[in-house]
Formats: C-alpha cells, structure tokens, sequence
C-alpha cells in the first residue's frame, strides 16, 4: 500500500492486460489513458505535472486544499477510507493506500467544495477556449449504451473527461465520479457553471443496499443543485 508507483510503471500494467476490444471497435473508460495525458502534458511543458495543476488550476482558481501528491503518502487532513467488500466482519482501513496508484487519472487530494469550484469554472468557461469545452460535452460513440457503455449504460455519455448525466431525473448535469481505494466522489456542475456541488462518501464499495443509497443521494444532489432546490 505504500509503495511508490511511476506514471511508466502504471502504463506498462494497462498495457499489458488483454484488448477489451480491436481499435476503433468500441468504447470503454481507462485509467491508463488519463496517465498517459499526464505524462504528455509533462513532456510538452517540461515541467512537473503537479506544478502545471498549481500555476493553471489550483492557484487562479484559489483551491487551497487541492493537490497532487508526490509521494506515497496522502496528506494531511484527511477522513479515513474504508472497504467494505473484503468479506470481513468489519471494513479494512485502506487510507495508507499509495495516490501514486492513480497519479493523473485521480489521485488529486482535495475538498467537495474545492471540486465544485473546479467544475463550476470548467464549465462557466473560465479554464479552457469554447472550442475545447465543446469537445468535452461531445458524447463519445458507444459511451451512452453497449457492453463497454459509461458504467453499463444508461447513466451518461462520456466525452473527453467529462460526463453528461442523463439517468432517471438527474436533470442533465455535468461532471465527473471517481473511486479510489477507500473513495467515491460526485462533482457535478449545471451548464453555465452558476450552480455545483460535490460529495465523498469515504467508500469505494458498497453491497447493493448502500450503492443503492448512493446513487438516490447523487441524483438527489444533481437535481437540487441544477434547480436551487434546498428540501
């Protein structure tokens, strides 16, 4: 759990696992492809991946309890995460899990109200040109529906790292989920960005009675946030 993993390391593992299916024939969400992006984005600029996050993102848009961790440890303050999915009678701490598992595709430390400034401004425009934005919302081919759909179809179409939930009343929002050892996260955001919220719940798993709740949480935050709903 502490070891410490390279961005290299982590692509050669994706790399190694079978096809899911031939190029070009298909569809299906890859933390191998966000790791990928990091290093590009190292490469091009020749500076640190965690240096660019705070120059473009973390520092104009003033989110104090963001950041990349380097090392293999999480940084403090931090609720601690569990699983509950190991068979055991009590769920296993799984906190002392290494972010260098995900590095950019999800090892970001930070806060819900942080994230829902982060997708506010995403979507309000004040991060990325209109044109690139609108690449964002362009739903892939495939992502909406079939074996490989965004989590088994139904929920949203995915575009390049932004998601447009349409399940049942969710209201059409915009945002993203995550899960790492431990995790979830929703950040949601409407349209124009004027409204966003974002939840943890310290929990990568759950049995089907709490990933129920979950997702009627989730909904219910979508819809709430997008209409200025309080009750």
């Amino acid at each position: 759990m502490g070891h410490r993993w390279s961005p290299r390391r982590l692509v050669m593992i994706g790399a190694s696992a079978p096809a899911t299916f031939a190029p070009g024939q298909g569809w299906s969400y890859t933390n191998t492809g966000y790791v990928l992006l990091g290093m590009i984005v190292e490469r091009a600029t020749g500076k640190p991946i965690e240096a660019k996050y705070r120059s473009t993102i973390f520092g104009p848009l003033g989110l104090h309890a963001t950041r990349l961790p380097t090392g293999a440890a999480m940084p403090a303050p931090y609720s601690r995460g569990y699983g509950v999915m190991g068979g055991s009678s009590w769920p296993s701490d799984v906190t002392a899990t290494s972010p260098t598992i995900a590095w950019t595709a999800g090892g970001i430390v930070s806060t819900p109200g942080d994230l829902a400034t982060f997708m506010r401004a995403l979507l309000a425009g004040r991060l990325l040109p209109p044109a690139v934005l609108r690449e964002m919302k362009l739903p892939t081919p495939g992502s909406l529906n079939g074996p490989t759909a965004l989590e088994g179809g139904g929920i949203g179409s995915y575009g390049l790292g932004l998601v447009h939930y349409t399940w049942s009343h969710a209201c059409g929002v915009w945002g993203h989920s995550g899960d790492f050892p431990g995790y979830h996260t929703l950040v949601l955001s409407s349209g124009d960005g004027k409204r966003g919220a974002a939840m943890y719940v310290n929990s990568d798993a759950l049995a089907p009675p709490g990933a129920l709740a979950t997702l009627e949480a989730e909904r219910l935050l979508a819809c709430r946030m997008r209409f200025g709903r309080t009750s």
